[in-house]
């Protein structure tokens, strides 16, 4: 009995610590890809992104994409981390 309570408060838990890692690194994601673009734009403009009509669709399809990935993988991560001590209490 007390095992279940054990883990079902660390479900909640678990909840709660995904759903703000994820937010973090969203956010974080965006503020890195905004400081490199900002690094790069001002030395060689945006000719050096291959800056055309067609490039900036082709550039915001990759940040989006960075910006959906990489925190789904920290988030995930993390939540292999999480099963593994959760187990471990759980056992012990």
């Amino acid at each position: 009995m007390v095992d279940t309570e054990i883990i079902a408060m660390s479900n909640i838990l678990r909840a709660t610590i995904l759903t703000v890692t994820y937010i973090v690194s969203v956010i974080i994601t965006i503020f890195l890809i905004g400081f490199v673009l900002w690094l790069i734009a001002p030395k060689c403009g945006m000719s050096c992104l291959g800056w055309t009509p067609i490039a900036p669709m082709f550039l915001e399809t990759i940040v989006f994409t960075i910006i959906i990935v990489v925190p789904i993988l920290i988030t995930f991560l993390i939540n292999r981390q999480l099963d593994t001590k959760v187990v471990v209490k759980a056992k012990s």
